[in-house]
């Protein structure tokens, strides 16, 4: 069971570091479509589609962090939490 908590923190932390890069290449993406459009409406509302799907998406990011942050706090597992070096290291070695 604690093999399946360690993959869970595991593969959270890595999707929330990787969040911030897949936002900043939407808004990227949609600036390029904007400034691309010629004034055309309909490439004009994909580029604002697009960089308002980043700012839905980070947001709903954040407010999943503070989310699992407040649960954490609730249940008394505090920001200095760490699983035990043994179940780190036997999810490597299975």
């Amino acid at each position: 069971m604690t093999v399946f908590i360690a993959l869970a923190v595991n593969t959270g932390r890595y999707l929330f570091s990787i969040v911030g890069a897949l936002a900043l290449g939407a808004f990227i993406y949609g600036g390029f479509i904007l400034i691309l459009s010629e004034g055309k409406p309909d490439k004009i509302k994909k580029g604002a589609d697009a960089m308002m799907g980043a700012a839905t998406g980070l947001l709903v990011a954040f407010g999943g962090y503070v989310f699992i942050q407040f649960l954490s706090s609730s249940l008394g597992v505090g920001a200095s939490y760490q699983l035990p070096a043994e179940v780190i290291f036997e999810e490597i070695v299975l």
